[in-house]
C-alpha cells in the first residue's frame, strides 16, 4: 500500500468550507468535512499502536539503532 497524503484526496471547496470526497460502501460520493478530520500521529514508534509514526520520531529511533550497531561493532572488532 502506497503512502495516502490529504493532498492527494480529492476535495472541494464551497462556501461551507472545504470537503473531501469520499465514496461510500454503495459507491456513492460522500462529502465529508475536512474540519472533521483528525489524524492522530505518534512522536515515536510505539508499540501496539496503530498510528501512523512522525519521520522525525522515526529518523530519531533508526539513528539509535544504528548507533547500538555500531557500538557493538566496534567492541567485536575493534573501534578506529
Amino acid at each position: 500500500m502506497g503512502t495516502v497524503r490529504m493532498s492527494d484526496l480529492p476535495t472541494e471547496q464551497s462556501a461551507e468550507g472545504a470537503y473531501i470526497i469520499s465514496v461510500n460502501s454503495q459507491g456513492e460520493s460522500v462529502k465529508i468535512p475536512s474540519s472533521a478530520v483528525t489524524i492522530t500521529t505518534d512522536p515515536t514508534p510505539t508499540a501496539n499502536s496503530t498510528n501512523p509514526v512522525q519521520s522525525g520520531g522515526v529518523k530519531t529511533y533508526v539513528d539509535s539503532k544504528i548507533g547500538d550497531i555500531n557500538t557493538i561493532l566496534e567492541s567485536v572488532v575493534g573501534g578506529n
